[in-house]
């Protein structure tokens, strides 16, 4: 599982690559410096970073945290 976090600044109205994007304020030097996984991503609306590595260590999934210094 890749993870990091930001804050909801705007919606993109742009018709290339996937439909729904977001923009957001996060630390993006550290996401860039940590990009795993291609460009799939989905996106979840709350503080849901503790329940989700809960869950993913509940299954034996690694967490790759992107906006975490590695």
């Amino acid at each position: 599982m890749v993870i990091h976090t930001g804050k909801t600044v705007a919606n993109v109205d742009d018709p290339k690559a996937c439909r729904t994007k977001l923009a957001a304020k996060t630390d993006a030097q550290n996401i860039l410096n940590e990009w795993d996984m291609g460009w799939h991503r989905v996106t979840v609306y709350g503080d849901w970073r503790r329940q989700a590595m809960q869950l993913a260590r509940l299954y034996g999934i690694t967490v790759n945290e992107e906006d975490k210094p590695g």
